[in-house]
């Protein structure tokens, strides 16, 4: 009998916010997202993503136009929680940022270090978006297995719909393929940890 072990878990959301609270944080994300001058090339990143992560005063988790998506992410991140086992019960956001890709635009493979939990919150999916991509971290490619088997499958990619949330185990590995549309891709992620781990930035 065959047993598989080590499942990845990824959590998924579709229509997190009502499309009024979602065209209202749309809306906002767009006032300040000409402050967002620098691109992943300038904090480190391999990648062109202009984001406001390490270099902009704003933290949308602390700003009162963002308390709502966050505490709707809050609470899908705590049914993530009982639906894997954890023995944690209590989780705080930790840090939250916006993405805007342009086209070519894409995220290099990479992981979130110093969390337990992030995600992603797609705010713009315009037609020819970017996909993103959750890469098999157990398991190496199969000398007899097909790779298209889900078993030994090297990653698995969702294609974005605005007011869909994915949330995953900080360590798994993701990146996000070139943005084809003349239209940007704008994209909410948070950070979350257990209480106990780290200081809550801001």
């Amino acid at each position: 009998m065959l047993h598989l072990h080590f499942p990845t878990p990824l959590f998924v959301v579709d229509n997190l916010l009502t499309e009024e609270d979602h065209n209202s944080l749309k809306k906002k994300c767009d006032s300040i997202k000409g402050d967002i001058t620098k691109t992943g090339f300038d904090i480190g990143w391999y990648c062109n993503v202009k984001t406001s992560f390490g270099n902009l005063d704003h933290k949308p988790h602390k700003d009162p136009d963002f308390v709502n998506l966050v505490t709707h992410i809050t609470g899908q991140a705590k049914r993530f929680l009982k639906e894997v086992g954890s023995p944690y019960k209590s989780i705080v956001p930790t840090n939250c940022w916006i993405n805007v890709s342009n086209k070519g635009d894409y995220q290099e493979r990479h992981t979130h270090p110093n969390s337990s939990l992030s995600c992603v919150y797609y705010v713009k999916a315009p037609q020819g978006r970017a996909g993103t991509i959750f890469i098999n971290h157990y398991t190496k490619s199969s000398t007899f297995l097909s790779e298209n088997c889900p078993v030994t499958a090297q990653g698995t990619t969702y294609v974005p719909e605005e007011r869909k949330l994915i949330l995953f185990e900080s360590h798994v590995p993701h990146m996000v393929t070139p943005h084809e549309s003349d239209e940007e891709r704008l994209t909410i992620s948070v950070n979350f940890t257990v209480e106990e781990w780290i200081e809550i930035d801001g």
